[in-house]
C-alpha cells in the first residue's frame, strides 16, 4: 500500500487539466521552425499516444520536449521529498486535529466502503493521517480511477512522460513551464478550512465526481475537447463548485503564465508542447492566447504542407490582401442569402457551411460547444447582424494591423438599403485569413463573448 501511495503521490502533480483535435501546429510571427502542442489526460494510457493522427510526426520533427513539470525534477531524490512535504500537514497537526468529529467519522466510513479499511488500520492511518485534505482528496480520487481502469495507468510510464522520455532517448532537451514548487502550492497551498470542505463535498457528491471522471476520459479519448469543456464545466452547485479565483488559479493564471514563457522556447529550437487538454480550450486557453499573441495556430494531423519559415505566407500577410479576403467572403456568403431571399428556398443553406469555408478553428470550436448546450442560441444572425435580410451587401471596408497574423476589419453591412455598423477580428491560418469574431458596432454585441 505504501508503494501505491507514492505512486499515486507522483502520478497526482498534473491532474489539473483534464475543442475536437488534440495536437496543434504553432507557426508565423518569425518563428524559422513551427513548434506543436498537444493535450493530454494525465493518466490515459500510453497506447492511445497511436491513435492521435500526427502525434509521433510532430514529436520526430521537434528538437526538443516540454511538459507542465520537468519530470527529471520530479522523480528526483529532492523532488519527490518536495512534493511529500507539499502535501503532509503542518508537524503536530493530523486529521484528526484539522477534523471535526463528524467529518473524521464520515472519512473513515468512506474508506472502510472503498477500500475495506479505516483510518484505525496501522497501513492506512500511518499513510493518511498526516497528509493535508486537500492531498487526501487527490489521492482518493486517483484511487478510485485506478479501480475502474486497473492495468491502464502505470506511474512509471505515463502518457505525459512518453514524449519526454522519447526526446531524452534521442538525446534532446526537455523542459517544465513551471515548476515543483509552483504546481504545488496550487495543489495544495489552500486555506485548510477550504481543503476539508473540498475534502468533504467529494465524500459527500462522490457519484457525481466518478462519473465526472469517466465522461472527461471517455471525451478524451473521442479526441474532443469540445465535449471534455463542457463536461468540466458541469457545476454541483454550491460552495462545492470552484470559485473564480480558485478557477483562475487552476488552469487561466498558468496559461497566462505559460503563453508568456513559450515565444523564447519556440524560437530557441522547434519545440512539442504536452499539457493537459483543458489548457488549451477556450477564450483563455493556451490555443487562443498564442494566437491573441500573432502566432497561427492550427490542427495538425502530420499530413500538412511543411512549413520552412513565415516567408512563404507573407505575400498574403497584408492589409490588401485581408481586405480582398473579407469582400470575396461576403460576396459568396450574400449572395447565397440573396438567391434564398429570391426563391424563398431555405434549403440552399443546407448546400453550403460558411463557418467551415470561411471562419477560424477557434470559431468553429466556440460555435459548436455553444450549440451543444443551445441549439436556440443563435436567433439572430452574425452575419447580417440581424433576422431578416433584403438585397444585402457590404461597403466601406477598411483593414488594420494587429500583428502578423491578426487583423481587424471594420464595414458596413447594407440591409433594406440601411446600412449597419460591423467589426471583424481576421486571423492568419490554413494559408489564409479567416474570420475569428464579429462584432456589432450598432449594437456593441461582441459575439464572442456573447457564446462565452
Amino acid at each position: 500500500m505504501k508503494k501505491l501511495f507514492v505512486s499515486l503521490l507522483l502520478g497526482a502533480l498534473a491532474v489539473t487539466g483534464a475543442q475536437a483535435q488534440l495536437l496543434y501546429r504553432i507557426s508565423g510571427k518569425n518563428l524559422v521552425k513551427p513548434s506543436y502542442i498537444i493535450g493530454t489526460h494525465h493518466l490515459a494510457k500510453v497506447a492511445f499516444i497511436d491513435e492521435i493522427k500526427g502525434a509521433k510526426t510532430a514529436l520526430t520533427e521537434a528538437e526538443q520536449v516540454y511538459g507542465e513539470l520537468d519530470f527529471d525534477n520530479v522523480i528526483s531524490m529532492n523532488g519527490m521529498q518536495q512534493v511529500q512535504q507539499a502535501m503532509m500537514l503542518p508537524q503536530g497537526q493530523t486529521l484528526k486535529t484539522v477534523l471535526t468529529t463528524e467529518q473524521y467519522q464520515k472519512l473513515d466510513k468512506f474508506l472502510v466502503k472503498m477500500m475495506n479499511v479505516g483510518l484505525d488500520h496501522p497501513q492506512v492511518g500511518a499513510q493518511m493521517l498526516g497528509l493535508k485534505p486537500a492531498a487526501l482528496t487527490t489521492q482518493l480520487t486517483l484511487l478510485s480511477y485506478l479501480q475502474k481502469h486497473m492495468g491502464e495507468f502505470d506511474p512509471n510510464n505515463t502518457f505525459d512522460q512518453y514524449f519526454q522520455m522519447t526526446a531524452k532517448k534521442n538525446n534532446e532537451p526537455v523542459g517544465g513551464l513551471e515548476t515543483i514548487e509552483e504546481q504545488t502550492n496550487i495543489l495544495y497551498g489552500k486555506p485548510l478550512k477550504r481543503q476539508t470542505e473540498e475534502l468533504m463535498c467529494l465524500i459527500d457528491n462522490y457519484d457525481f465526481y466518478t462519473t465526472n471522471m469517466e465522461e472527461l476520459t471517455k471525451a478524451f479519448y473521442a479526441q474532443d475537447l469540445a465535449k471534455l469543456q463542457e463536461i468540466s464545466d458541469a457545476k454541483i452547485g454550491g460552495s462545492c463548485d470552484p470559485t473564480a479565483a480558485e478557477e483562475a488559479a487552476l488552469i487561466y493564471n498558468r496559461n497566462a503564465n505559460w503563453v508568456k514563457k513559450m515565444p523564447a522556447i519556440m524560437a530557441d529550437k522547434s519545440t512539442l508542447f504536452a499539457v493537459g487538454a483543458l489548457h488549451l480550450c477556450g477564450d483563455k486557453g493556451v490555443l487562443n492566447l498564442l494566437r491573441k499573441a500573432g502566432y497561427t495556430v492550427e490542427p495538425y494531423t502530420g499530413a500538412e504542407t511543411p512549413i520552412n519559415a513565415p516567408s512563404a505566407k507573407a505575400k498574403n500577410q497584408n492589409e490588401k490582401a485581408a481586405k480582398k479576403r473579407v469582400e470575396e467572403i461576403y460576396a459568396d456568403v450574400f449572395s447565397v442569402y440573396n438567391k434564398v431571399n429570391e426563391t424563398e428556398d431555405m434549403t440552399l443553406f443546407n448546400s453550403r457551411s460558411f463557418e467551415q469555408d470561411y471562419c477560424s478553428q477557434d470559431w468553429n470550436n466556440a460555435v459548436a460547444a455553444v450549440l451543444a448546450k443551445d441549439e436556440n442560441f443563435f436567433d439572430a444572425d452574425y452575419w447580417i447582424m440581424g433576422q431578416d435580410w433584403d438585397n444585402v451587401s457590404i461597403k466601406d471596408v477598411k483593414v488594420s494591423k494587429v500583428t502578423d497574423t491578426v487583423y481587424t476589419a471594420t464595414l458596413n453591412i447594407i440591409n433594406f438599403g440601411t446600412a449597419h455598423p460591423a467589426k471583424l477580428t481576421l486571423v492568419y491560418e490554413r494559408d489564409n485569413w479567416y474570420i475569428d469574431n464579429f462584432i456589432d458596432v450598432k449594437y456593441d454585441q461582441d459575439w464572442k463573448e456573447s457564446m462565452k
